[in-house]
């Protein structure tokens, strides 16, 4: 579910103007931060092998355990 609001997160972000979106994401019942890392899981869905059980919170943790040990970020080859 995170990937799919992600999705519309990221389409809503495409069709409003250059720097409006931090503004925008106000009117959201989450914050940026959580709007930002629906947009990567999102991302990341794509390229990723991810099991479908996958909870946010398991995702945020593998990431960061990827950071510990320099496994470079797949935003970070872009």
């Amino acid at each position: 579910r995170a990937a799919e609001i992600g999705g519309l997160l990221r389409e809503a972000k495409d069709a409003i103007p250059h720097g409006e979106f931090l503004t925008w994401c106000r009117r959201l019942p989450f914050s940026y931060r959580t709007a930002a890392v629906y947009m990567r899981v999102e991302k990341l869905q794509a390229t990723a092998h991810l099991p479908d059980t996958l909870t946010l919170d398991r995702f945020l943790r593998m990431l960061a355990d990827r950071r510990r040990v320099g496994v470079p970020d797949v935003a970070d080859a872009e």
